[in-house]
């Protein structure tokens, strides 16, 4: 078969210039015989096949390498160099060569012999295939390659058309073997260069990245299986900046505690498990993070930790501390990945949705370190059935173990909200008023200098603050926190005497919140109602929201289904100015982040009904399934109308909204006898029949 195609691909050139180099005579070039690998190998099974009819067998195997080089050589020219055809014209002519020599077994001996020392030159090419799209040296080495071996059947089908007798082409293909050797030569330079330093550096970096990039895909995977969106290290870098805040080195009161002491101790211990608590709003959040803090400084110790924080569907049950224990440990103990990413592969589902798997993957990984420390805060702020799971589970997880491994763990709530029958007879480090005065006086006093400087105070006006607040605290850093924010809030001095006078001074939390609420609403009407609005978002809110979310969601006009963000966006510096101290803001992944300053406050605003949770989950519900079904999120929108609601602000809650309907719909409450829910929850269902009807198909559609 002869072809004059051209060689195609877009790395054809190398070759094509490789064959012109080779065959100059443009007839030639179009005469040059071409063939398939298959061709090739049927040739070689009819000689075969004959020779073992007539007993001439003349060991084929020598030309195996040769064909094992070539082989690998057309793939790797297809697959990486988008290169199809140039290998023809290397199977046609050493097709033809067999066939010539088939039946001169001196001929055939000796054209196996040279097929058998180019095969020992040839470089494998699928060593280097990682390194074949960017390296133009390895491209130039591989036309060179390419080139030797053309030019040796260009020349050996030439040498066998000079002569038709058995002894010309005897005395011709010996005289040939002068043309020969430099070519062989060439090849072994070329392998030479292949097998280098610098080629094998080249790969084995290759080789590590391509492994690192694997191991990373990995573990995406296995984190997306895991199911894990909520980052702790957030939470304790933001505590930790609190404590900075507050008071330098707030709470290692605890680290001297004999307690914690015992239970941080490098020998075994007989029980490994430690109980922290304290009344509410005693800082046991911040001891925390500070004892997460202090474990970290310990050689060979691992730290994992997990927060708890009620309404955040991330953060709310022992399936979700489970799942942060999970991708902790997979940072702490990378060996891990491949027992998970197994598992993860043979799951059957793309996350994990049975407690009992999660329960078995994390006793594996904490048992699978020598030594590891669990803190875990804020059991308290689950329902009693989820706070008995949490506790069964780390009791038992951190029950003795066989050597080497140790587990220890340390439980953090309030005493009096959590079944205390396995906690109570555990070593217990409990936060008492004297415990954290001096850390309460301390932050008095630097609050007590902002307001002394701000409204120009004398020092034993400042003194008269600082002891109000340490009268009143009994042991409660929130407390001391909402007295003196809300004074440094005051406008003017009148108003912050008035606020110190005895009969308007807070006595407790519940005091304290209500001064805060009462200077919320003297404010103007409609401050007010945005005020208790934000309160209310971010009471029943799945997760912190983004100060952007919240502008969003009190921009969001549900008659024209229109973001107004830029017209009805709130021109304040943040926050604090409407809702005072009743709300936090952190700077998280994504942006400011907003939630209610503890979960007291919740209980507080609905405890005062000044909100009204099921109607404030209805409304929730209800604005981000309008959301979803206003322009901009319809199947058939134009690229650039998505670009034009993009820049109106018009998906600036969408966020929120696509991952937090379903949540807020679960959580509205249908089956209510309240009739003051009815109209809102017949408008939020007609919300979701019209959701049905733009976005789920029936089975007929």
């Amino acid at each position: 078969m002869n072809s004059s195609s051209a060689v195609t691909g877009a790395d054809a050139s190398i070759f094509q210039e490789a064959f012109s180099s080779v065959i100059k005579d443009p007839q030639e070039r179009r005469s040059f015989p071409i063939a398939t690998h298959d061709d090739l190998c049927t040739t070689i099974a009819d000689i075969q096949n004959d020779q073992g009819k007539t007993k001439t067998a003349q060991n084929l195997t020598r030309i195996s390498r040769f064909l094992e080089a070539m082989e690998d050589f057309e793939r790797i020219a297809k697959v990486y160099l988008n290169v199809h055809e140039a290998v023809a014209f290397i199977w046609g002519p050493a097709k033809f060569l067999l066939q010539a020599t088939r039946n001169h077994v001196d001929l055939f001996n000796a054209l196996l012999e040279s097929y058998d020392e180019i095969g020992e030159y040839l470089p494998l090419l699928k060593n280097y295939q990682r390194l074949l799209q960017n390296d133009t040296q390895l491209r130039a080495t591989i036309k060179s390659v390419y080139e030797d071996i053309l030019k040796f059947h260009y020349l050996a089908t030439k040498r066998f058309a000079q002569g038709k007798r058995k002894k010309l082409i005897q005395a011709i293909w010996k005289t040939s073997r002068t043309d020969f050797n430099p070519i062989l030569e060439s090849l072994k330079r070329h392998k030479f260069l292949l097998d280098t330093q610098e080629f094998r550096l080249k790969l084995e970096g290759t080789a590590r990245e391509n492994t690192r990039r694997e191991e990373q895909e990995r573990l995406r995977e296995v984190h997306a299986w895991i199911g894990y969106d909520y980052v702790a290290e957030d939470d304790q870098e933001h505590f930790e900046n609190i404590r900075s805040y507050v008071v330098q080195d707030s709470g290692r009161w605890a680290l001297e505690r004999p307690q914690y002491k015992q239970w941080a101790s490098s020998g075994r211990q007989m029980s490994p498990l430690l109980w922290l608590n304290g009344i509410p709003g005693a800082g046991k959040t911040i001891v925390a993070s500070c004892i997460v803090k202090d474990l970290q400084t310990f050689a060979a110790t691992f730290v994992v930790f997990f927060y708890f924080k009620e309404g955040d569907k991330d953060r709310n049950s022992l399936s979700a501390s489970l799942r942060g224990v999970l991708r902790q440990m997979l940072d702490h103990n990378p060996a891990l990945l491949p027992h998970y990413y197994d598992k993860a592969s043979r799951y059957g589902a793309p996350t994990i949705n049975r407690e009992k798997t999660l329960k078995e993957l994390a006793k594996d990984a904490l048992n699978s370190l020598d030594k590891v420390f669990v803190v875990i805060d804020g059991i308290d702020e689950r329902a009693e059935e989820e706070q008995k799971k949490i506790v069964d589970f780390f009791v038992t997880a951190t029950a003795p173990q066989p050597e080497p491994s140790d587990i220890r763990c340390l439980l953090v709530s309030q005493d009096e909200k959590v079944p205390s029958s396995k906690l109570s007879m555990r070593p217990t480090l409990t936060i008492t008023e004297q415990d954290n005065r001096e850390d309460i006086r301390q932050y008095s006093e630097n609050l007590a200098g902002q307001i002394k400087e701000k409204f120009e105070l004398d020092t034993d006006f400042e003194q008269k603050i600082i002891s109000q607040v340490l009268h009143y605290t009994k042991g409660m850093f929130l407390y001391a926190k909402l007295v003196l924010e809300n004074l440094l809030d005051q406008l003017n001095c009148e108003m912050l005497e008035e606020e110190l006078l005895e009969i308007n001074f807070p006595q407790g939390i519940h005091q304290a919140y209500n001064r805060i609420v009462e200077r919320v609403q003297k404010s103007k009407s409609q401050h007010r109602e945005t005020a208790f609005r934000i309160l209310g978002f971010l009471a029943c809110a799945k997760r912190p929201m983004m100060w952007h979310e919240l502008q969003g969601i009190l921009a969001f006009d549900e008659k024209e289904r229109i973001v107004k963000y830029q017209s009805r966006k709130l021109r304040v510096k943040n926050v604090k100015e409407l809702c005072g101290s009743l709300v936090r803001d952190r700077t998280g992944r994504g942006g400011e982040q907003l939630e209610l300053v503890h979960s007291t406050a919740r209980a507080y605003l609905t405890a005062e009904n000044l909100i009204l949770p099921d109607m404030q989950e209805i409304e929730l519900a209800r604005l981000c399934v309008s959301l979803a079904n206003a322009p901009g999120f319809q199947t058939d929108d134009s690229d650039d109308t998505i670009l034009k609601y993009l820049q109106e602000g018009q998906y600036v809650f969408a966020d929120y909204a696509v991952a937090y309907w379903a949540p807020h719909t679960m959580s509205s409450p249908w089956s209510s006898k309240d009739g003051s829910l009815k109209d809102a929850l017949d408008a939020l269902q007609d919300c979701l029949e019209e959701l049905l009807d733009l976005h789920v198909q029936t089975d007929n559609e």
